[in-house]
């Protein structure tokens, strides 16, 4: 074999590689879906945290005088800089948030406008304790800005116990917008693409749109057969999980404030919490795979949801990208035997 043959096996090795490396860790750490669905007085919001960061932590804020009280999710333990990262929580009336990671967006000075006041921008636990509604947090960006220009690579998907729900994100002119649903539509999905940008404009991370689309079925179907509970939103979160790497997936239910707690798509089994009745305890913080150690669960109220689903589960979105990998080396090296041949022959 020639060294210019040899050469350029090597480097696309090495791309083919380092692809599925990319992909592979963006499927692991990067991936997250999350959806607000209303139907008549109902109003669930459901995310999947899609990480493998085994240090996940639930805490629970109790009001003081005029501010709300309020359940957070974080990370902790895991020696890895998202160690501290807020990644959704409810308040006592039922407003609601969860992250997305999407693509890093510039958002330019407005230094016209009033300045965040210290200690309040793009701070969960602030909004949390000061508002109710989402048009409370739209009218709040939209009053305050910045005198310099920074990068953004989340967007945050607000949602209240009436059924309002937006996505807040750095629009087409770097400025803050606020995306919501189709009228026509009763649900809000957002997963890992700026929902205010098209979605052929960004990469497909970790298979944001066909998360988006399966997502998207199956709310439809389920509000065509009238269907919105629980359980369909717990379907809808089962096909979009990762497996191995959905560490824990939640359904907000706003206008009761329960919280339903999944761990690591186990979804036959969730953890049921009200969230008035925790607060009433007073502040909690606990490490989530404790809260699904039996000798623990019985400080909360626990119960058990096994219904037969009525999808079948695409959940394993991860073994497409191995199978991706293993297909183009298995082609390498079918390639590199047939030039080793080849070049014996002709030697």
């Amino acid at each position: 074999m020639d060294s210019n043959t040899l050469e350029l096996i090597n480097k696309w090795t090495s791309i083919i590689i380092l692809l599925g490396l990319s992909s592979i860790s963006c499927t692991q750490t990067l991936a997250c879906t999350i959806f607000t669905v209303k139907y008549e007085n109902e109003v669930y919001f459901g995310s999947n945290e899609d990480s493998g960061l085994n240090g996940t932590y639930i805490t629970f804020v109790p009001p003081q005088g005029d501010l709300h009280g309020y359940v957070w999710f974080g990370y902790e333990g895991n020696d890895h800089p998202w160690d501290g990262a807020r990644l959704g929580g409810m308040n006592d009336q039922g407003l609601c948030y969860d992250e997305n990671w999407v693509p890093p967006k510039t958002i330019f000075a407005n230094p016209e406008k009033t300045p965040f006041p210290p200690g309040s921008y793009y701070n969960y636990f602030y909004f949390l304790e000061q508002f109710e509604l989402v048009k409370d947090i739209e009218n709040y960006f939209s009053l305050h800005g910045t005198d310099y220009d920074y990068n953004v690579s989340l967007q945050a998907h607000w949602a209240d116990a009436t059924g309002d729900a937006a996505v807040a994100s750095i629009g087409l002119d770097g400025q803050w917008i606020f995306t919501r649903n189709n009228e026509t539509e009763n649900y809000l999905i957002s997963t890992n693409q700026n929902i205010a940008f098209p979605a052929d404009s960004q990469p497909d991370v970790g298979s944001s749109r066909e998360r988006y689309n399966i997502s998207k079925e199956m709310l439809d179907t389920f509000i065509q057969e009238e269907n919105i509970s629980v359980i369909s939103c717990k379907e809808v979160l089962n096909a979009v999980h990762f497996d191995g790497f959905t560490v824990y997936s939640h359904i907000f239910d706003l206008v009761n404030r329960d919280i339903y707690l999944y761990y690591y798509s186990d979804f036959d089994n969730a953890l049921r919490m009200n969230l008035d009745d925790e607060l009433e305890k007073g502040y909690q913080k606990h490490r989530i795979t404790d809260l699904f150690d039996k000798s623990l669960n019985s400080t909360m109220s626990s119960s058990s949801i096994s219904e037969s689903s009525a999808f079948s589960s695409s959940s394993n979105l991860t073994s497409g990208f191995i199978g991706i990998i293993l297909f183009l080396l298995m082609t390498f090296f079918v390639i590199k035997r047939s030039l080793d041949n080849q070049n014996r022959r002709n030697g």
